[in-house]
C-alpha cells in the first residue's frame, strides 16, 4: 500500500525507520545483488524513488541539498542502497523533460521505478511512429525492482542520441 508522505522531514524520519531492516539484509543485497523484495517494496511505496520527480506527476520534488542527505543517510547504512536509490532518483527527473503523455504513463503508478545501464553497443532507427531500438545494456542497477528501463543509444544515420524509456516487459535481460 502507498504512503504519501507530505515533506522532507517525514521522509527523514521514515528513512532512519528503515535502517534497521537495511543493515539486516546488507549481505544479502550484495550477494544476490538485488533488494529483497520486502525492502524494495518498502522502498517504493514509501515514495524512496521518486524524491526528485515533480509535485505535478506525485513525486516529492524535493529540495537537493535534502535530498542528498537522504541518499547519505542510506548509504551509511548500505552503499548499494543509496547507489539504487540515487540511480532510480536521477533517472525520475527525466520525467520533467519527457512528453508530458508518456511522464503520465510511467508516473500515474505509484510504483514506477526507472533503471537503465549503460550501452554496450546499440542503436534507435527512425521508424513510422518511434524508433525501433536494438542493442545490448550492461548491468543496470536497480533493474530487478523498476518497471520501466531507459535506454541511451545513438539515433541511426544522424550522429545524435536518444534517451528511449520503455517498460521492463519489453526487455530481455541476460545476467551474466
Amino acid at each position: 500500500m502507498s504512503k504519501t508522505q507530505t515533506h522532507s522531514g517525514s521522509y527523514r524520519t521514515h528513512a532512519r525507520e528503515l535502517l534497521p531492516q537495511i543493515t539486516a539484509v546488507a549481505d544479502q543485497i550484495d550477494r544476490d545483488r538485488k533488494f529483497p523484495p520486502e525492502l524494495a517494496d518498502a522502498l517504493i511505496d514509501d515514495g524512496f524513488f521518486r524524491l526528485l520527480v515533480p509535485r505535478t506527476l506525485g513525486g516529492a520534488e524535493m529540495d537537493y541539498i535534502e535530498y542528498l542527505g537522504l541518499i547519505e543517510t542510506f548509504s551509511k547504512a548500505d552503499g548499494s542502497t543509496g547507489w539504487c536509490l540515487n540511480q532510480g532518483n536521477v533517472l525520475g527527473t527525466r520525467s520533467a523533460v519527457m512528453p508530458e503523455p508518456l511522464a503520465r504513463e510511467i508516473f500515474d503508478d505509484k510504483r514506477s521505478v526507472i533503471a537503465n545501464g549503460p550501452s554496450a553497443g546499440s542503436q534507435a532507427e527512425q521508424v513510422d511512429g518511434g524508433y525501433t531500438l536494438t542493442g545490448r545494456w550492461l548491468f543496470s542497477s536497480g533493474c530487478h525492482h523498476a518497471n520501466w528501463m531507459a535506454a541511451s543509444t545513438s539515433i541511426k544515420g544522424t550522429g545524435n542520441s536518444l534517451m528511449c524509456v520503455l517498460p521492463k516487459d519489453q526487455v530481455d535481460f541476460n545476467d551474466v
